[in-house]
């Protein structure tokens, strides 16, 4: 009983499907019809119109569709193999109307891609999510070099990209004839990148050495002299040791507004300055930095610029507390108060030159002429393009501050005295004197083999008397200047 009842079943499905593919296969009753057609570049509204004269089916395209361009050759195909075929190869379905037999084609929608993933380490950069880079955004304040937006850029609209931080790796889904174009955007972007040796001497220095030097920033003419000095026939220029024929002396080459490029001038004029007895060495760092790469020198304090009093009445006796604020929790200054310099060199190999996107920052605080008990600080900044050979000099100037100095002298002991101690103890104030800050930055670009070698060994050649003096002692190097010094006044 229970076999005549499974038969039955069988039957009854069978029976079902054969009607469902009997009213989908209508048209396909009788002989098979054979389509024929060789059309380049013809409208799908065209097509369907030799369909239909060809099969003597009806078609209708919907408006999305019924202009877009077919190009196709067919002999003696079968009807529905062309239909199949054609539809498939441009993202096209239909619908069959049954009461009407009409067929309705119109856009499948988005076409189903195969992909295919493929892992990318890299060797020399690292990807966005990697800790060295976010380390680097908090670093420099700024984003990290981003390979997956370029990356991006020649993906497909359904490409993937996902980032391993642990293996330095991309992960990338998309269609296999992109990836071409994707592995050769990783072989030129993930290259070495050329590191940039930052040699920096901050320098404060009266205004009136910086004026006697001839060093004029900003629009004016920029030249570059020691007082008195200047270049007569057959006589040796005190900084480039050439001997020539004409009657000034040799020009030095004006960059961007605030700085100026030195030469061979660098080191004379540097020894000079050291020989003032009130020249202030802040800082000579020397940085290693990669190429588009911020590197930054900070010689900041977190100075008080603001002191509130509060009274409090506790059992009839006032109290008294006081509340400090400093110059960054009000956003004064991002960084305290001092000096800040941040240089971005970008390095051309094939023209040996290092462009660089010079940032510095001086801020001093003084008393408020408000209140008392508040500092205002003033802060000086610019920013500059400039462009250097390699192992060639910039100077940046133009940072002027006012120093007041004021001496105290004591006689031992008797000046520590409470009340009478002020008998034993003077303050001189001086004047204010006006001073100027001194920038020099020396980029070098480090090769592999260079790496390590002294820095001295590939400066300029220099005169020998000068060469010499950058490697002596302080006392021989004050001996050659004043011979040089000497020699200006024989000349004049």
């Amino acid at each position: 009983m229970r076999n005549k009842c499974k038969v039955l079943s069988v039957l009854i499905v069978l029976l079902h499907i054969t009607g469902l593919c009997a009213q989908d296969a209508w048209f396909m009753e009788g002989p098979p019809v054979l389509i024929s057609m060789d059309l380049q570049g013809a409208s799908l509204k065209d097509v369907l119109k030799i369909f239909s004269i060809q099969s003597g089916l009806n078609f209708i395209a919907s408006e999305a569709v019924q202009d877009r361009k077919i190009t196709l050759y067919l002999d003696s195909v079968p009807l529905t193999d062309a239909m199949n075929k054609i539809f498939k190869a441009n993202n096209l379905s239909y619908e069959l109307d049954e009461e009407a037999r009409i067929f309705i084609v119109k856009d499948w929608g988005a076409p189903k891609m195969e992909t295919i993933t493929k892992i990318y380490t890299l060797k020399y950069r690292a990807v966005p999510n990697a800790n060295f880079s976010k380390e680097k955004v908090n670093l420099l304040g700024g984003s990290a070099a981003d390979l997956v937006t370029t990356i991006r850029q020649v993906m497909s609209d359904g490409g993937k990209i996902n980032e391993d931080a642990s293996t330095n790796s991309l992960i990338i889904t998309d269609i296999p004839s992109v990836f071409g174009d994707i592995e050769e955007v990783i072989a030129r972007l993930d290259v070495p990148q050329t590191q940039v040796l930052l040699e920096v001497e901050i320098i404060d220095v009266s205004k009136d050495v910086v004026d006697s030097l001839g060093l004029k920033f900003g629009t004016n003419p920029v030249t570059l002299n020691f007082p008195g000095s200047f270049m007569t026939r057959g006589a040796e220029n005190f900084f480039t040791g050439v001997t020539g024929s004409t009657d000034s002396p040799e020009p030095v080459s004006r960059g961007t507004q605030g700085a100026l490029t030195l030469g061979h001038t660098y080191v004379a004029m540097l020894d000079f300055l050291r020989t003032q007895t009130d020249t202030k060495y802040l800082a000579r760092p020397r940085i290693l930095t990669l190429n588009n790469e911020t590197a930054e020198i900070s010689i900041t304090k977190d100075e008080i610029v603001e002191r509130k009093e509060n009274v409090q009445v506790v059992n009839d006796s006032p109290i008294t507390t006081y509340e400090y604020k400093r110059a960054t929790e009000l956003k004064l200054t991002e960084n305290g108060v001092g000096i800040v310099l941040r240089v971005t060199p970008q390095v051309n190999l094939e023209a040996n030159e290092i462009l660089m996107v010079i940032n510095p920052e001086a801020s001093t605080t003084s008393l408020s002429t408000v209140a008392a008990d508040y500092k205002d600080p003033e802060v000086k900044t610019t920013k500059s393009v400039v462009k250097a050979k390699d192992g060639e000099t910039i100077v940046l100037g133009g940072l002027i501050h006012t120093d007041t100095q004021v001496i105290k002298t004591k006689v031992p002991i008797l000046g520590d005295l409470p009340l009478i101690g002020a008998l034993f103890r003077h303050k001189d104030q001086t004047k204010d004197m006006v001073r100027e800050l001194l920038v020099f930055i020396t980029p070098r670009v480090v090769k592999d083999s260079t790496i390590g070698a002294p820095v001295l060994a590939r400066r300029p050649t220099l005169p020998v008397e000068r060469e010499q003096s950058v490697r002596s002692s302080t006392t021989d190097r004050q001996a050659v200047i004043n011979t040089s010094l000497n020699k200006l006044d024989r000349m004049q």
